[in-house]
């Protein structure tokens, strides 16, 4: 009788450890960073610098 009882306590403190390792894993996950979201527009341009290319103006644009 006090083997079984014994087995009992055993295996009721092991279910109590595998869901308190089971609560601190999940609660760790849920604190992980993640990736950060950022909302707005971006301007962007493309430049050809004057030196990579070769030859004469032959139109200079107005931009306002």
């Amino acid at each position: 009788m006090a083997n079984k009882k014994k087995i009992i306590v055993l295996a009721v403190g092991l279910v109590a450890l595998a869901a308190a390792g089971y609560g601190v894993k999940s609660w760790q996950d849920a604190r992980a960073t993640k990736p950060s979201i950022a909302w707005g527009s971006v301007d962007a341009r493309e430049v050809t610098l004057a030196f990579e290319g070769a030859g004469r103006i032959a139109t200079l644009m107005k931009e306002e």
